[in-house]
């Protein structure tokens, strides 16, 4: 009964010898040494043992491996940082100050595996695992957060008018304003409720809204589409980075014989966390865009032309011919000195549009002047759409002899005068033509002339002192004679 009673003991202490090696284990633990196993992937690991491991004063080698379930001898190791890292106990065998294993661990479940020998292999009896049986450290991605709000740039109730000569029939509903805090967010889908009435909408579609301004414009990016009904759920494909915010647009593909009102509500925005892979439901929904009005298609059309007199003398009035419009009856039309898109307007006449076009009455002035013909077809207060603006340019008839002394302070040439007109002198030639009077026209005539009449004067001069010198000496010589 001895004999069996020491066998039982001495098995026992063998058998703890194996349990010991896996439960004497390097634990996971925070910057400051306290023991923690579960960690966000904006957190670093640290290790740190108080009980004696492997060998005293040994370099061995730590792994961070996916948690397993079971351990076997001869196990690969295989570390999921790319390689193990190198740490060594003291002399009692321990790790007493704790080390930094990790700095941007990733999402998932791992064991900490101390290789005493270095094998890369799994070795049951030295190595110690943290932990054998359950997950030795877990790490976690902080689940994000997301809210909606209504645009700064949402067009709120507007009209809205089908263009015949433009055919454009996307048009923007609702401006939404994205917040993503925490991680980056995979937008999944949206929920919206249409109100109108049937076969008034084509599509729905959601853009991007690059430019911010709240329309959508050739930098914007579709990011979403489904067809127009009721109650449609609209799958979208694109990642909000985090603490960051994002304009997006919900638009109607119109039909051109779209009538009555439109609206919508959205009922839930839905998206993805890239790193926690959570469902993350936005806040501040449930939310309703402005109402559109459709108008009656619009039926002023065709391309604005402007007809002038081709030369007209200065101040005198002239008649602008304003034509080739269509179904514009009892519009006006504004001619200007500035262009249709232009703040600041000159206005010179207006008409009301009578059949397919009016005339517009106005007074010359004395130089050249370009005009502009505006007209808004669809009354949307501006005139940049097709057809709506259009330039002509009125020149003035001037005299003969100002416009060649106008080219000649330009050229810097020289001209000569016939009875009065101006006679501009070719290439090369220095002369006027026989028969034909001289007179100089530049300031170089003048400086020649008073440099000429000062030369005069000095031989008048001499002239007059050499006759005096010669009166003196025959009156002394007549003097000596007498």
């Amino acid at each position: 009964m001895k004999k069996v009673f020491i066998f039982i003991l001495v098995s026992l202490i063998f058998a703890s010898t194996f349990v010991f090696a896996d439960t004497i284990v390097p634990g996971s633990v925070d910057s400051n040494g306290r023991t923690k196993s579960k960690f966000l992937i904006s957190e670093s690991i640290f290790v740190e043992q108080d009980i004696g491991i492997c060998d005293y004063n040994k370099t061995v080698s730590l792994y961070i491996v996916e948690d397993k379930k079971k351990w076997n001898p001869g196990d690969e190791l295989v570390d999921v940082r790319g390689k193990p890292q190198e740490i060594k106990t003291d002399a009692a065998g321990k790790i007493v100050n704790p080390i930094r294993i990790w700095e941007n661990p990733e999402k998932g479940k791992y064991d900490i595996v101390i290789n005493c020998d270095n094998s890369g292999k799994y070795n049951s009896i030295n190595d110690r695992v943290d932990d054998p049986s359950i997950v030795g450290f877990s790490v976690d991605a902080p689940t994000g957060k997301g809210e909606v709000a209504v645009g700064e740039k949402d067009l709120g109730d507007y009209s809205w008018q089908y263009d015949p000569e433009s055919h454009i029939l996307l048009n923007e509903m609702l401006q939404l304003n994205l917040i993503t805090e925490k991680e980056n967010i995979l937008l999944k889908n949206i929920t919206l409720e249409n109100f109108g009435i049937v076969g008034s909408v084509e599509k729905i579609e959601v853009y991007l809204d690059i430019s911010g301004n709240g329309k959508i414009s050739g930098t914007d990016k579709k990011i979403g589409g489904a067809q127009y009904a009721n109650r449609v759920v609209v799958t979208l494909d694109y990642e909000l980075e985090k603490n960051a915010s994002k304009n997006i647009l919900i638009a109607y593909v119109m039909k051109p014989q779209a009538k009555g009102n439109l609206s919508l509500k959205v009922l839930s925005l839905y998206g993805e966390g890239a790193g926690s892979g959570n469902e993350i439901k936005f806040s501040g929904l449930p939310l309703k865009s402005g109402i559109k009005t459709i108008l009656p298609a619009k039926s002023c059309v065709g391309l604005l032309t402007l007809s002038l007199p081709d030369v007209v003398e200065p101040n005198i009035n002239v008649t602008a011919e304003i034509d080739n419009l269509t179904g514009c009856e009892g519009m006006t039309v504004k001619l200007q000195l500035s262009p249709c898109t232009s703040l600041s307007k000159v206005f010179t006449c207006s008409c009301e549009v009578k059949g397919s076009g009016c005339d517009c009455s106005f007074k010359s002035t004395t130089k050249n002047r370009t005009y502009w013909a505006c007209i808004d077809k669809n009354n949307d207060t501006d005139m940049i759409d097709f057809g709506e603006s259009v330039s002509a340019e009125l020149k003035i008839k001037r005299g003969e002899e100002v416009e060649e002394k106008e080219e000649e302070a330009e050229e810097g040439n020289v001209t000569v005068e016939l009875t009065g007109e101006a006679i501009k002198l070719g290439e090369g030639e220095t002369e006027p033509k026989k028969g034909l009077g001289i007179g100089l026209q530049s300031n170089t005539f003048f400086v020649v002339l008073e440099i000429t009449l000062i030369l005069i004067l000095l031989i008048l001069f001499l002239i007059f002192v050499t006759l005096s010198k010669g009166r003196r000496t025959r009156t002394r010589k007549n003097n000596k004679s007498e």
